[in-house]
Order: C-alpha cells, then sequence, then structure tokens
C-alpha cells in the first residue's frame, strides 16, 4: 500500500520525502493503515477527539467518550528501547525506530510497541501536536504491553461521561478549540464560516 501510495503521490507534495518515515506519515494523515498510533501532547486536543465525531458532531453523544493517556518512556523502557528516559524520534537517522521500518520488519523476531516523536511535516501535525506509538510486526494493543514483572503501568484513561460531551464542546469553542484549530484546512474555514452565519440569523444567497 505505501508503494502504491508513492506511485501517485508526489505530485500533491511540494517537495519529495527524503525518508521511509516520512512518507509514512504523509501516507497515515492522509488516510491510509500504518501501524503509527496517533497520540497528542495536548489534553485539550485530546478532549476534542474524546467529545466530537468527525463526521457528525454529536452523534455519539449518547455514549461515554475516553481520553486515554501515556506515559511514554515508560512504555518504552518495556522494550527495552531508552532506558535513559529520552524519546526517540521518527527520523531516517533514529537507530531503535528504525527496527520498526517496513523495509526491516524482516525474520521472526516480533518487538514492543514503542513511543516517539516526530518532525511535524504537515500544519495538521503540528496543529493536533502530534506524537505516536508504533507497533512491531504483532499489533499488540498497547494497554496490554506489560513489563518484565507483568505489570501495566504505562497507561490509563479518564472516561467523559455522555451528558458532559456537549458542555465541554461549548467549553474548547470557547478556547478555540475547534475543528479548524485541528484541522487548519480551506474547508473548515468554509464551515466556520457558515456556522458563524447560522448563529447571527444572517440569509445566505446560494
Amino acid at each position: 500500500m505505501l508503494d502504491a501510495f508513492k506511485q501517485n503521490a508526489i505530485q500533491f507534495l511540494k517537495q519529495r520525502p527524503d525518508s521511509e518515515w516520512e512518507w509514512i506519515f504523509w501516507a497515515r494523515h492522509h488516510d491510509l493503515p500504518t501501524r503509527l498510533l496517533d497520540w497528542t501532547e495536548s489534553p485539550l486536543v485530546g478532549l476534542y477527539f474524546a467529545t466530537h465525531s468527525l463526521d457528525d458532531v454529536g452523534k455519539d453523544d449518547e455514549k461515554d467518550g475516553v481520553l486515554w493517556f501515556l506515559l511514554p518512556t515508560v512504555l518504552n523502557s518495556c522494550a527495552h528501547i531508552r532506558p535513559d528516559h529520552e524519546l526517540p524520534i521518527f527520523d531516517k537517522d533514529d537507530e531503535d525506530l528504525g527496527n520498526y521500518l517496513p523495509s526491516r520488519l524482516k525474520g521472526d523476531v516480533s518487538m514492543k510497541p514503542v513511543a516517539g516523536i516526530a518532525v511535524r511535516y504537515s500544519e495538521r501535525m503540528q496543529a493536533q501536536h502530534s506524537v505516536f506509538t508504533v507497533t512491531h510486526r504483532e499489533q499488540t494493543p498497547i494497554e496490554e504491553v506489560a513489563d518484565s514483572d507483568g505489570k501495566i503501568g504505562h497507561i490509563g484513561r479518564y472516561v467523559v461521561p455522555s451528558k458532559a460531551k456537549k458542555r465541554i464542546r461549548e467549553e474548547l469553542a470557547t478556547l478555540r478549540i475547534t475543528r479548524l484549530s485541528i484541522f487548519p484546512e480551506l474547508d473548515n474555514v468554509a464551515k466556520l464560516a457558515r456556522g458563524a452565519v447560522r448563529q447571527t440569523g444572517a440569509g445566505v444567497v446560494r
């Protein structure tokens, strides 16, 4: 799938990606399945995704939301990555994360998921304060990874009650945490403008 993406993507990119990871991040942010899982360094961005359904904002309001939190260096210690508690970076020169590249997934060895930071290649990655975890050959859920003593101490979650979602969305909007701030794209400028017109009661002629 990544090779098929590369075949046709280059005409839409401002410059050619210069590493395998960069190609993977571009593919990930345009809905190609990868072994990456998106996280954010911003609790407010996390709350946005816990309280908004992207295709219809209030569609899942009858269900509780969940805000997950991760201790990335604790996760990495389970995979014996960076015991000095520095996060690796998804870059062509990082030896630890290089073992997770598609081109190097050879043999029968499987490693535990790890967390890292990444160069934020796109406006969306920057807006969402993106960081990532990546799985290896086996798709082990992050919440099931245990240390050598069988303990799971790197992950937890806060439940967002369904009845609180609407209020939280309103508070996030007051803080300017909106679809436009999360997805800074022209289509969302138009959606924001349409919403502003509805709120003021102005008429629209198309």
